[in-house]
Order: C-alpha cells, then sequence, then structure tokens
C-alpha cells in the first residue's frame, strides 16, 4: 500500500488551500491521521490549510497495513503592484511594476496591452483606472495583484 497527496493545484498557501490524501493499494474503508504545523491534527481524507509548513499522514487500511506520506505548503504568494505616485492627470502616463519573489512569469489585463513584463506604463481615465496582473513564480503558485489609478481630469 502507498499513499500520495493531491495539493488541488498550489503548493502555496491560498485563500482555499487543501490536500487530500490519495491511497493506493491496500483495502477500503481507510483511515487518515494529519499532523501539521504548530500542533495541527485531523483524521479525514480532505484537510484545509490556514498555516505553511509540513504537513504528515498516515493512511491505514482496513486491515492495518498503513502508508506515510509528506508534502510541504510553502508561504503564501502576494504580489503588489507598485507605483511611484497616487494619481496622474488625464493623458499622462505612470509606469507600474510588480514585486514578487522569485516571480517567473507575468500578464498584465488588456487594459495594460496584455503584457507580459514586469513593469508596464499606462495611461489611466478619470476618474480611476484598475490594474490587474496575474504573477506565478518558481514554484507554479499563481496570484493576481492589482492597483488603482486615479487620473484627474484636465
Amino acid at each position: 500500500m502507498t499513499a500520495a497527496l493531491d495539493y488541488h493545484g498550489s503548493v502555496c498557501l491560498t485563500d482555499n488551500s487543501q490536500i487530500t490524501a490519495l491511497p493506493n493499494g491496500g483495502t477500503p474503508n481507510y483511515t487518515y491521521q494529519w499532523v501539521g504545523p504548530l500542533g495541527f491534527t485531523t483524521n479525514t481524507a480532505t484537510i484545509n490549510l490556514t498555516l505553511n509548513g509540513n504537513y504528515y499522514v498516515t493512511v491505514t487500511d482496513s486491515y492495518g497495513c498503513k502508508a506515510n506520506v509528506s508534502g510541504f505548503i510553502h508561504q503564501r504568494f502576494e504580489p503588489v503592484i507598485v507605483n511611484l505616485g497616487n494619481g496622474v492627470c488625464q493623458g499622462q502616463s505612470i509606469n507600474l511594476s510588480v514585486n514578487a519573489t522569485n516571480a517567473v512569469h507575468y500578464q498584465w489585463g488588456s487594459n495594460a496591452s496584455n503584457s507580459t513584463s514586469s513593469s508596464v506604463t499606462v495611461f489611466p481615465m478619470p476618474p480611476s483606472t484598475a490594474y490587474f496582473v496575474t504573477v506565478t513564480n518558481n514554484l507554479g503558485c499563481q496570484a493576481v495583484a492589482n492597483a488603482n489609478i486615479i487620473a484627474h481630469p484636465k
């Protein structure tokens, strides 16, 4: 009997992070015993995560055969958009840059020309324009950063 983990798409902590223990072989019904950060314990196949760190699970089949597996959930990936001002006058440009640790890919929205660069120059429209960028880090974790730029009418 063996076991594996399903991270449900992300190895980084998110608002809805989960891990599921997947038994392979053995004889159903299975029981689960999880241990994690800060004394976390539970006995369900799928766990909801609120902390990054190491998680360990022992899966036991109906005959008492056991499989152990562990996984690591990385800290929350939180890119931010940095700009050098609170607002601009209509028709003026502003540079927006992403600050994100270990970022490897950027995808800005259509109002930022669908750029794949870490920084863009944009021309906000009054009264304000929202800009979004999806950033992927070297672990494959994605997060969206946004900025609302005020544009004062001429």
